[in-house]
């Protein structure tokens, strides 16, 4: 999958979960926003885990880097680069 391709993909899955279709967008603020809580961080990386069939190293797994849509795609940038 593309890295643009995971950007779409993301946004549907975060749009789709939490209801929010018109206001989320890649630099809409998810955890200071309350949109992701402790629960909703885990599902999403379990949902990226598992759409990528990687594992995201525990180093990772850091507010900094699940800010937004766009910190989100610059981290899977550095780790898995562009997946076809």
């Amino acid at each position: 999958m593309r890295l643009l391709d995971w950007e779409s993909q993301i946004l549907s899955y975060l749009r789709g979960k939490y209801g929010r279709p018109t206001e989320l967008d890649r630099d809409s603020p998810l955890l200071d926003s309350g949109i992701l809580d402790s629960m909703g961080f885990t599902e999403l990386v379990g949902y990226l885990e598992a759409s990528s069939k990687r594992q995201i190293p525990d180093d990772q797994l850091v507010p900094q880097n699940f800010s937004t849509v766009r910190t989100i795609m610059a981290m899977l940038e550095r780790l898995l680069g562009d997946i076809e």
